[in-house]
């Protein structure tokens, strides 16, 4: 009896001490990158997350963060910018988070932030800027043509789904075809 006892206070110990060092890293993430008051329930940064999928939508995406504030889901999406301005395919992908949040969480987001090299930007998820996501993707569902490619990054092209198929890939012009 005794030895089962002191297994429950072990048990109990060891979880209350996991329990203390994830939310203290939840804590330090959200300090250093100045997110808002909340907690971080998903990450996709520091280890690989499971997909949101959307059959209805056609569609699929991993928020670098999601984040629970006042009972609502925020998606967060680091980017890089010389030039510290919004890109427009960056909102497009902030809201096709928001679409998927809804979807799979069956829950309306009012936001998403943007986070350009440490200043944050909170992007209305808006009928409007759903209509206009739902736009872009028929659009280029209906193309009928193989996409091109708009830049000269290696990297890019490495990371991309299309890199396989694509007859102006960087990876097949180099000769460096994973």
């Amino acid at each position: 009896m005794v030895n089962i006892l002191f297994v429950l206070i072990g048990i109990i110990a060891f979880s209350l001490c996991l329990f203390l060092i994830f939310r203290g890293l939840s804590m330090k993430i959200k300090s250093e990158n100045k997110l808002p008051s909340g907690n971080i329930f998903r990450t996709d940064l520091n280890k690989p997350s499971k997909a949101l999928v959307s059959d209805k939508y056609r569609l699929i995406g991993k928020p670098d963060y999601l984040l629970n504030v006042n009972g609502g889901i925020i998606p967060v999406e680091f980017k890089t910018s010389r030039d510290g301005k919004i890109k427009e395919g960056h909102i497009l992908q902030l809201a096709s988070y928001c679409l998927l949040i809804e979807e799979c969480y069956k829950q309306k987001v009012d936001y998403g932030i943007l986070d350009y090299n440490g200043d944050k930007y909170e992007i209305p998820f808006t009928d409007e800027l759903k209509n206009e996501l739902l736009n872009v993707m028929f659009n280029i569902r209906n193309e009928g043509e193989q996409p091109t490619r708009n830049h000269e990054n290696y990297g890019k092209c490495l990371n991309c789904s299309y890199n396989f198929g694509c007859p102006s890939s960087l990876l097949i012009k180099e000769n460096r075809k994973v």
